[in-house]
């Protein structure tokens, strides 16, 4: 049950932030789940087919749906995901362009990919799937792009720990529980999967 406050303020449609994996490729120290306690957090994941079904079902309007993680395009029903919903809303996809799928079932019109360039180690790999992703269509915005040349990383000043307290994002973890915040999310993953 959403409360009153949250429902009425999603009337007109929200963006419904999808974590389908906390596991990632990299291991980032400035990664939005390490702020509670350090560590990356464990959580059971949904299937494809729950996932389909909590998103089609949910109570309030859906203007918008964004894939993210952990590292989404790492999850096994990525592809199947992105495809399905781009023909309903529109996507968005926090990544680290680390994977390739080529999504040639989606509506690619609706599809942006968000990507940060995260570790020096992995630029070949990177920029392959970065021109990869453009070839096929889909729409990539990347941060710290400077003159041609993918440079350095996040700082930890990107995301406070303070700003995370505020967050009032309509959250879906992994394993399908729902959080106004990411703090409180990363806290429950903590608490419940990591004993």
């Amino acid at each position: 049950m959403i409360p009153f406050g949250i429902a009425k303020r999603l009337k007109k449609g929200y963006r419904l932030y999808c974590f389908v994996t906390l596991k990632c490729n990299l291991n980032c120290s400035y990664c939005t789940h390490r702020f509670y306690n350090k560590k990356m957090p464990h959580c059971p994941e949904m299937s494809l087919e729950e996932w389909k079904e909590l998103i089609d079902t949910f109570p309030v309007k859906i203007r918008e749906v964004v894939i993210t993680g952990g590292e989404p395009t790492n999850w096994y029903h990525f592809a199947e995901l992105v495809e399905y919903l781009s023909y309903k809303y529109f996507v968005t996809v926090f990544t680290n362009l680390n994977f390739y799928w080529s999504l040639d079932g989606a509506n690619k019109s609706k599809i942006l990919f968000v990507s940060t360039y995260h570790q020096k180690d992995n630029k070949k790999k990177f920029l392959e799937n970065y021109n990869l992703y453009k070839k096929n269509g889909i729409r990539i915005k990347i941060d710290e792009l400077i003159n041609q040349e993918i440079e350095g990383s996040r700082t930890k000043d990107w995301c406070s720990l303070e700003s995370l307290k505020k967050d009032k994002r309509l959250l879906i973890y992994p394993d399908g529980t729902l959080f106004t915040d990411a703090y409180s999310g990363a806290k429950y993953c903590h608490e419940r999967y990591n004993k």
